[in-house]
């Protein structure tokens, strides 16, 4: 009986190898399925961390938005512009930070924030690389209107790659 066909690079492996004996072929067939084994399981770790990351990003993005739209409560209730502009200035300190934009209920951009060597930009973009989160500006029941933030998502992605 004929041995079935293998695909090509693992023919040639056998075609190579087939006159050694099984005392010789069976530790480099150890070795290539011990090193297959250990590329999938680096691969499924990166995989699970990178993941964790997104999660831990999108949740931290989130947390930021209703933070700043607590803070922006009281000057959007009494219409001080100055005093929302100085509030999302505050952002600048986190450097993952890429926009803030601040809508009053009729979602007319009252106030923003832009990061430095960025470009001023009506809305937040997201797509590759970037984050949006939103909560909305709540005066008890009254919704006086939104806030959104916009995050750099390649920068989370940098520290974990840096460790």
């Amino acid at each position: 009986m004929k041995r079935p066909l293998l695909p090509a690079p693992v023919e040639a492996w056998w075609n190579r190898s087939g006159h050694l004996p099984l005392r010789r072929r069976l530790p480099r067939l150890f070795v290539a399925a011990s090193s297959l084994t250990a590329m999938l399981s680096l691969l499924a770790m990166l995989t699970v961390a990178v993941w964790f990351q997104e999660r831990g990003m999108r949740g931290e993005a989130e947390e930021l938005a209703r933070t700043i739209a607590f803070a922006l409560e009281a000057p959007l209730a009494f219409g001080d512009l100055q005093a929302a502009n100085e509030t999302l200035a505050v952002l600048r300190v986190r450097s993952n930070v890429r926009g803030a934009w601040l809508h009053d209920a009729g979602n007319a951009v009252r106030a923003t924030y832009r990061a430095a060597g960025l470009k001023p930009a009506s809305a937040p973009r997201e797509g590759f690389g970037c984050l949006v989160a939103q909560a909305p500006v709540m005066a008890g029941n009254d919704r006086l209107g939104r806030v959104v933030v916009e995050l750099d998502r390649l920068q989370g992605l940098r520290q974990l790659l840096a460790g």
